[in-house]
């Protein structure tokens, strides 16, 4: 077989690495993270500019947030998740998961998730650095930053959670259903016999 993943070709080199089903959502993804990464350390660092450097970074941290919870979750990990409000004002969340349905490729998860969690921490970091260089007028903007792209990384590790539990919970269930069609069939067979 040639060119199966990990098998070099003839001539002794790698195939192509297989395309991303996904470019899009895998671009949008990581471009509007560093949009808002790049326009905070542009505007607040090389221009001082407080009040560009907040719209701009907010209208990015925005579109990220829209971007991984209304797009990019649902095409790279097959995961979805929203807050529902109760009647009695009580908060809901709720959860889909796709993943059932289609195969994850294991290169988009890792970008998904990746990026998530780089995101989180690079904007920890700038927090940080921030306060340590004393520049609080920048700490507002990192913590919008932290906020948005924590609420969505811990809305997915909920949804996986809740996604891996279904599929556990179905696995068993089906387990128990062909357990008890065994079950009858071998009761059936022995109705056969006459025991004396």
């Amino acid at each position: 077989r040639r060119g199966g993943r990990g098998e070099m070709e003839g001539d002794g080199t790698l195939p192509p690495v297989q395309a991303e089903r996904h470019p899009i959502s895998i671009a949008a993804h990581v471009t509007f993270k560093l949009l808002a990464l790049a326009m905070f350390l542009i505007f607040s660092w090389l221009f001082k500019s407080y009040f560009l450097t907040f719209y701009l970074v907010i209208v990015f941290l925005a579109a990220d947030f829209w971007v991984v919870k209304n797009v990019s979750g649902r095409f790279l990990v097959g995961l979805r998740w929203w807050i529902e409000i109760q009647e009695s004002g009580e908060e809901k969340w709720v959860f889909e998961s796709d993943e059932a349905s289609r195969k994850v490729h294991t290169s988009e998860s890792i970008v998904f998730w990746g990026s998530q969690v780089t995101a989180l921490v690079l904007w920890s970091l700038l927090m940080l650095s921030s306060l340590i260089t004393l520049q609080f007028t920048s700490v507002p903007i990192t913590v919008v930053g932290i906020v948005l792209t924590f609420v969505n990384l811990a809305g997915y590790f909920k949804c996986a959670r809740k996604a891996k539990k279904q599929v556990r919970d179905w696995a068993i269930n089906q387990a128990m259903t062909n357990a008890v069609h065994a079950t009858d069939a071998d009761s059936s067979d022995d109705s056969d016999y006459e025991y004396e």
